[in-house]
């Protein structure tokens, strides 16, 4: 068994690594449901335009720098969000029976773990991909300032959880399964990387949907916060999108 401590220290350095490389790319997927979630705030029947009209757009308005707004305060909690989540997956696995159910299990309480981490990193992150012209400590302030600490750690919270807990489970699952499939097929320096490929692809796609949700509770600061529940912004999403405006935004995550 891996030692818990690597565990932890592979997950900081994995995690941090990863969203730097692939920062403009969640940048696009966050602005792509910023616009529609303000259309809806604002009543105008706004088209976003796509991934390229988003690029466009970002470029016309905030120049190369807004594809990367957030990204050092983002890496530094990603890397702190993946440690937990793997360290806590080590640790459950351990304590779970090795059976399937077990590994599920333990990929929850893990996706839980991870969740109450993400959620502050996650709303400072969108926050600012959202368009704020400050850097990341004036954010800070802002969002303390207009929506308290209740409003960091808190808002987006249950949305977070609902997305991370099943993310986990299919992300360990369907490591866990390639890697045993693809063991003996291909050198063993490659199993990390087409299992982590393919269990990448496999926990953001079942929970997409409620990734769309999030990003509209965690948009804004202020007054403007008070869009409603997760459930009443889900429906107001829907009543102008249709089901399309759930998975608006997913290509440029899944590139």
């Amino acid at each position: 068994a891996v030692p818990a401590a690597i565990s932890l220290a592979a997950g900081c350095l994995g995690g941090s690594i990863g969203v730097g490389v692939a920062y403009p790319l969640d940048t696009i997927k966050v602005k792509i449901q910023t616009y529609n979630s303000r259309s809806l705030a604002t009543g105008a029947d706004e088209d976003n335009g796509g991934a390229l009209g988003v690029v466009r757009r970002v470029l016309d308005e905030e120049g190369l720098e807004g594809f990367y707004a957030g990204v050092a305060p983002t890496m530094a909690g990603q890397a702190l969000i993946k440690g937990v989540v793997f360290f806590v997956y080590d640790l459950a696995k351990r304590v779970c029976a090795p059976t399937a159910a077990g590994v599920a299990l333990a990929s929850c309480v893990a996706g839980a773990a991870g969740g109450f981490v993400c959620t502050p990193v996650e709303r400072l992150k969108v926050v600012m991909q959202a368009g704020y012209a400050g850097g990341p400590g004036a954010c800070l302030k802002q969002i303390l300032a207009e929506d308290g600490l209740r409003g960091l750690l808190g808002r987006g919270l249950g949305a977070t959880l609902a997305r991370e807990i099943p993310a986990y489970f299919f992300y360990f699952g369907a490591y866990e399964v390639a890697s045993a499939q693809l063991a003996g097929l291909v050198p063993d320096a490659l199993l990390p990387l087409l299992g982590g490929a393919a269990a990448g692809a496999a926990s953001w796609v079942p929970v997409y949907p409620v990734d769309v949700v999030k990003t509209a509770l965690q948009a804004e600061t202020g007054p403007a916060a008070d869009g409603g529940s997760a459930l009443q912004v889900a429906r107001s999403l829907y009543e102008k999108g249709g089901v399309a405006i759930f998975w608006d935004g997913l290509t440029p995550k899944l590139a």
